[in-house]
């Protein structure tokens, strides 16, 4: 499967309860969904730029932990208190608790927030795999 179209359907997954949350929450301008498709844009790049280097440094377990991580972040989507917390720490970040004009590179930047805090806890799962399948492979 090409690269860029397999980490366009994992990062998409994995976006959409954080997308679906924002939107309810009132970032619903065009402006505003604009920042945060770009912001999965940002995400789907950064990903597919790991698994460029990850495949010229031959780390294939390392791809094999970070697409369980993945996996496993899309399904701990159905943990609301994950995404909301995130984007409750972007929104305080970002706009420092105000209720101001939210915009486009307000929302953008929140985006890459969220991003990178859930992203924080896909390398976690990732790292936890990684030990998990390096162990099993030092003892078989």
């Amino acid at each position: 499967m090409n690269i860029v179209l397999k980490w366009t359907l994992l990062v998409c997954l994995s976006a959409i309860c954080s997308f679906a949350a924002a939107i309810l929450s009132q970032f619903a301008k065009p402006a505003e969904i604009a920042g945060m498709l770009l912001g999965i844009v940002t995400f789907i790049a950064i990903y597919s730029a790991i698994e460029h280097w990850a495949l010229k440094k031959n780390r294939a377990l390392f791809l094999q932990s970070l697409k369980y991580g993945v996996i496993i972040k899309i399904f701990l989507q159905l943990v609301p208190a994950i995404e909301l917390g995130a984007g409750w720490v972007a929104a305080m970040l970002i706009m420092g608790g105000t209720d101001g004009e939210k915009g486009f590179l307000t929302t953008y930047l929140m985006t890459i927030t969220v991003g990178i805090l859930l992203s924080a806890i896909v390398f976690l799962i990732t790292s936890v795999c990684y030990y998990i399948s390096r162990l099993r492979a030092s003892r078989g």
